[in-house]
C-alpha cells in the first residue's frame, strides 16, 4: 500500500475499482461575496461585486509525481470568481488565485476584511467587509486520469436545501465541479501579465506584488492550455487563472462514495463541536468552522469588522 494513501478518506481498493478515482487533497471550503464600493448593505445580487473562496488545505493524500515540487503542507488559497456564481452542469466559470498564504490571519486581513483607499476624484472609497455565504470540507479529486474535480459538502448553515441567497451564487448543499489550471503563458489580467525583456522571458511575473508563476510550473502544462490539479500545489501561486466546468459526465457511483465520506466527516465534526460546546457556558453556541479555523471576531465587533456571518445565519440579503 503506497504510503500516502494510508490515510485517505478512501480505501485503495476502494479508489481502484471506481476508475483510479484518487484523492488527492481534502480540507476546509468557505464561501463569501464581496459588495460593491460604498454598499453598508447588500440588499440584492447586483449590489454583489464578486464570489470569494477560500480553500484551507489539511493534507495531501496523493504522491507527488517526480518533479522539483515541494511536498509540503500547502497554503490556504483565496480564489476570486469574477462573474459571482458558480457553474451549472456544463458552464463555465473563470476563477483567479488572489492570495496564497499560510497564515489565515493574513487571509483574513487582505482579502476578507473591509477596506478602505483613497481616490483622486472620490476621495476615501470603502469596501464592505466579506459577508459569508456558507461553509464545509472539500476534497480535490482525480478522476479517470485525465482531470481533477473538485467536490464540497457544506457542514453550515445546517439545511437541507441551499437557502434563496445561496442559490443565486450558485452553491448546492453539495456539489462537483471540474478545476483545471490555465497556462499562464495563455493570458495577461489585472493580476498577471507576461514578462518582458530577456531576462525575463522564461516565467510569468505578476502585479500588486504578487510573486513570480515559477517556470517549473509552467513546464508542467507542456504547451497545453489547460491542466488538471495535480499536484495540488500548481492551486499555490498567486495570479494563476482556473477555470470551473459544471460536472456533467463523471462516475456518480464513484463520486457519491466520496461525498459520503465527506458526510461521515461532517459528522465527526459536530461531535468534536458538541463536546467542545459541553465545556462552555450554555449561552455561547458551538463555533462554526469558520470562527474555529479562521479565529474570525463575530459581526458584532463592528469598530474592526473582519468577515460577516449574519448572511449565513439568516439565509437573506441584508
Amino acid at each position: 500500500m503506497p504510503e500516502a494513501h494510508k490515510s485517505s478518506l478512501l480505501q485503495p481498493a476502494t479508489l481502484k475499482e471506481f476508475n483510479n478515482l484518487n484523492v488527492l487533497e481534502r480540507g476546509h471550503i468557505f464561501f463569501l461575496y464581496r459588495p460593491k464600493v460604498m454598499k453598508e448593505q447588500v440588499h440584492d445580487f447586483n449590489e454583489v461585486q464578486k464570489l470569494v473562496i477560500v480553500l484551507k488545505p489539511q493534507r495531501l493524500y496523493a504522491q507527488q509525481p517526480v518533479s522539483s515540487m515541494s511536498t509540503e503542507q500547502e497554503p490556504a488559497r483565496v480564489l476570486m470568481v469574477p462573474k459571482k456564481t458558480l457553474p451549472s452542469k456544463g458552464e463555465k466559470r473563470l476563477a483567479i488565485v488572489t492570495q496564497v498564504d499560510s497564515d489565515i490571519d493574513q487571509i483574513v486581513k487582505k482579502s476578507l476584511s473591509e477596506e478602505h483607499y483613497q481616490t483622486f476624484t472620490r476621495g476615501e472609497r470603502e469596501l464592505g467587509a466579506c459577508r459569508l455565504l456558507g461553509e464545509g470540507l472539500y476534497e480535490l479529486i482525480e478522476h479517470r486520469e485525465n482531470h481533477t474535480h473538485l467536490s464540497y459538502v457544506l457542514e453550515f448553515p445546517k439545511t437541507w436545501e441551499p437557502n434563496s441567497v445561496q442559490a443565486e451564487f450558485g452553491i448546492q448543499k453539495e456539489d462537483t465541479l471540474i478545476l483545471s489550471a490555465k497556462n499562464p503563458q495563455t493570458y495577461t489580467t489585472s493580476f498577471s501579465t507576461a514578462s518582458e525583456g530577456p531576462s525575463a522571458s522564461s516565467s510569468t511575473q505578476t502585479k500588486k506584488g504578487h510573486k513570480e508563476i515559477p517556470q517549473k510550473v509552467i513546464d508542467l502544462f507542456q504547451g497545453k492550455t489547460f491542466l488538471k490539479i495535480n499536484p495540488p500545489s500548481i492551486l499555490s501561486h498567486e495570479g494563476l487563472q482556473l477555470l470551473l466546468i459544471g460536472a456533467v459526465e463523471y462516475d456518480e457511483r464513484g463520486v457519491a462514495l466520496v461525498e459520503e465520506d465527506l458526510k461521515r466527516e461532517h459528522e465527526k465534526l459536530e461531535w468534536e463541536a458538541r463536546v467542545e460546546a459541553s465545556h462552555l457556558d450554555s449561552s455561547n453556541p458551538p463555533l462554526s468552522l469558520l470562527e474555529r479555523e479562521l479565529h474570525l471576531k463575530s459581526s458584532d465587533d463592528k469598530e474592526n469588522e473582519k468577515v460577516n456571518m449574519d448572511v449565513m445565519d439568516t439565509g437573506e440579503f441584508e
